[in-house]
């Protein structure tokens, strides 16, 4: 299971979205065009993996990510943004085959320019480092 995956199917594990329908990966995802109250989780880089020693093993990815919810309403998009990043703060947990050593947002909450059908965006960047 990638790190992006783990993250969305805690979304799905806490009841607060439904893979597919109301929590989507990457950017090629079909969104609804029609739809109040969703996810997008996308990878956006993040921090050099880490080896270890003297090995060309590399121990720990860093990788980040961004968590949009989308709604019509600015109220609930923020809602749905703030209960994710609530749910994807986590220490020590594991995920599927992936164990996230720490995942945390490196700022708060913040507004994106409405989607092409209008919806109102509230997003939340992602640093993790998981093995």
């Amino acid at each position: 299971m990638i790190a992006m995956d783990a993250l969305i199917q805690r979304l799905v594990d806490l009841n607060l979205a439904v893979k597919g329908v109301t929590v989507f990966a990457g950017t090629e995802s079909d969104l609804p065009i029609h739809g109040n109250g969703f996810y997008t989780v996308i990878e956006t880089g993040g921090r050099p993996p880490i080896g270890t020693h003297n090995e060309g093993h590399l121990a720990l990815r860093r990788p980040s990510f961004q968590v949009t919810a989308r709604a019509q309403k600015y109220k609930v998009a923020r809602e749905l943004a703030g209960g994710a990043m609530v749910a994807l703060t986590m220490v020590n947990t594991q995920i599927g085959d992936r164990f996230f050593l720490d995942c945390r947002p490196s700022q708060d909450l913040f507004s994106l320019p409405n989607d092409g059908n209008g919806r109102v965006r509230v997003a939340f960047n992602l640093e993790t480092t998981h093995r």
